[in-house]
């Protein structure tokens, strides 16, 4: 169970990344942070960040931690803060893999199929180191990027794509996704 301190250090997080992409980004892209998805057996998941664009997706997994990070296996993370102490944690790409697993098939149910790429976003290299060469698992299809690196990483991702696949209407999808987040809010069951 995070600690109220964690909580608000992780939303803070959140809402610095959603700030730099609103800055940053064209107005084409669409963001919305903090949504939920539900899942092929009902239950939901929380992304932090859906960046919408014509041609894709960026599912991110927000990260305001300090000290050394590690991957010590597919599921497990180790941060070592600057007293020595070491603690294990689920792995955020694995987390965040899975949260485009879901989209990915609600989408495909809606009958979009739209390219969905999955980060991790760690807020600071100052406070924060991970470890890349540890992350044998995930970085080709999750990378562990600093927040510095997010908004290049993007652009690149649209340079790639450019002209190349179908183009989506990027208000029909951010509108079909909130539709689907307040359906689960509005749900007896939360």
């Amino acid at each position: 169970m995070e600690s109220s301190k964690q909580l608000e250090r992780g939303l803070m997080g959140e809402k610095i990344i959603s700030e730099v992409l609103q800055k940053y980004l064209p107005s084409y892209y669409r963001i919305i942070d903090d949504i939920f998805v539900r899942t092929e057996d009902f239950e939901m998941t929380q992304v932090d960040h859906l960046l919408i664009h014509p041609q894709f997706i960026v599912c991110i997994e927000t990260k305001n931690l300090s000290g050394a990070l590690s991957s010590v296996d597919e599921e497990v993370w180790e941060q070592k803060n600057y007293k020595g102490e070491v603690y294990s944690m689920n792995s955020p790409q694995l987390q965040s893999l899975t949260h485009t697993m879901h989209l990915t098939s609600f989408l495909t149910s809606m009958s979009i199929t739209i390219p969905i790429y999955s980060v991790v976003v760690l807020l600071s290299n100052k406070v924060c180191q991970f470890d890349v060469k540890s992350d044998m698992y995930y970085q080709d299809k999750c990378p562990v990027l600093y927040g510095k690196e997010l908004v290049p990483f993007v652009l690149k991702k649209e340079k790639e794509l450019q002209e190349k696949g179908h183009l989506f209407d990027v208000q029909e999808v951010t509108n079909l996704l909130i539709s689907e987040h307040q359906g689960i809010m509005d749900s007896p069951l939360i």
